[in-house]
């Protein structure tokens, strides 16, 4: 392939590139890290538009190599910087322009123009840079459910780190009169060509990672209450079942806690339904920060709730309770000290869940029957289920 026909390629691809990361955003305005990388698609559109022209046109030099690698380079930082926008990363765009206008100066220096072993010495290690970089931020990432989605894009972007080291290496030697002919044709072919596929692999390894997480976003939808922001009833014995399934392989403790507001039903009828929703989502407030971050946290019901408190006791889940309990006794509800809203609560668990393997349906169970002894000895009250063993 020679070539004018590699450069048309790439031409082709970067725009097509463009138009489908700019289609996606215009689909989904909110993810911001569509902007990078439609801007992206743009840099590798500029750099293949200026290798088509720049010869023919005869171009003067500040249109043509400085341009083009530092849209190119500018396409490898917004990659980056949609990597870290999707991420919720912190992205200043001062800073890339910064960068850009410093590397295009930089490329219009007498070194630059003296030689184009120059300005690979000036760009490629930015790049590589800027792929490593990317790598780190994917791989360091701690967000639930997308690691596995990102390891196409990883591998592309290893692979691509890789072909650049080696064909700096190999121009370096070249240039050095340490290979046995001159290759630097092959070099330029192979980088155009890597310039292709390095466009195209990794457009979809960004479409797979946004594809990822908008398939999370609506799984959490769909398993979120919208009022108290708790999870719902749709994957709650899956979920729990697994912590308790977790605990017994590591032997730890287990507990379930289990309430719901005392005479919720006389509130929304003295008050109205917005004043009840209102207490419901000081309740779920409330509880959230008196538990901890990684406790499963439901709403089964109107104004029911029950937590799954992996690694804590019986004993402690009781005292965690009594700290909720107390915590809605002094909350002024809907800013008034008038309206009074107390919980009942009921916990079942064990201190050792290998030794004592229950399933989450009888956790349940014992938990609800705490729960109504609780309620028929005078309600805002915290029981612990009689027969857990411990």
């Amino acid at each position: 392939m020679d070539e004018l026909t590699l450069l048309t390629v790439n031409f082709i691809v970067a725009f097509i590139v463009l138009v489908t990361m700019a289609g996606l955003y215009q689909t989904s305005k909110a993810d911001h890290c569509l902007i990078h990388w439609s801007l992206a698609g743009l840099g590798f559109l500029v750099n293949s538009a200026i290798g088509l022209i720049y010869a023919p046109l005869g171009l003067p030099y500040f249109l043509g190599p400085p341009l083009g690698n530092s849209a190119l380079i500018a396409s490898y930082l917004l990659l980056l910087s949609g990597v870290a926008s999707y991420l919720a990363k912190p992205v200043s765009w001062r800073l890339l322009g910064v960068l850009l206008a410093s590397i295009y100066l930089l490329s219009l220096s007498s070194f630059a123009q003296a030689d184009v072993i120059h300005r690979f010495l000036l760009s490629y290690p930015i790049l590589i840079a800027a792929n490593l970089y990317t790598i780190w931020l994917l791989v360091s990432s701690r967000q639930a459910g997308l690691r596995a989605s990102s390891i196409v894009l990883l591998g592309i972007l290893c692979f691509n780190a890789l072909q650049l080291s080696l064909r700096l290496i190999t121009f370096l030697l070249d240039q050095m009169q340490l290979t046995a002919f001159s290759i630097n044709w092959l070099l330029h072919t192979i980088g155009t060509l890597a310039v292709m596929l390095f466009m195209l692999l990794s457009m979809v390894g960004c479409v797979l990672l946004w594809a990822r997480k908008k398939e999370l976003a609506l799984r959490q939808l769909a398993e979120t209450d919208a009022l108290t922001g708790w999870l719902n009833r749709q994957s709650m014995a899956e979920k729990m079942q697994a912590e308790l399934h977790l605990c017994q392989r590591q032997r730890l403790p287990f507990s379930l806690l289990t309430f719901d507001i005392d005479h919720f039903k006389q509130i929304n009828d003295k008050h109205g339904h917005s004043i009840g929703d209102t207490v419901l989502q000081d309740i779920a407030w409330l509880g959230k920060t008196i538990l901890r971050d990684y406790d499963l946290l439901f709403r089964t019901g109107g104004e029911e709730f029950v937590a799954c408190l992996p690694g804590v006791t019986p004993d402690q889940a009781s005292a965690i309770a009594r700290r909720f309990k107390n915590a809605v006794a002094k909350h002024h509800f809907n800013n008034s000290s008038t309206l009074k809203v107390t919980i009942s609560q009921g916990i079942a668990g064990t201190a050792n869940a290998y030794s004592n393997p229950e399933t989450i349906a009888s956790l349940q169970q014992q938990a609800d029957h705490a729960l109504y002894q609780a309620k028929q000895q005078g309600r805002d009250q915290v029981r612990l289920f009689a027969a857990t063993c411990s």
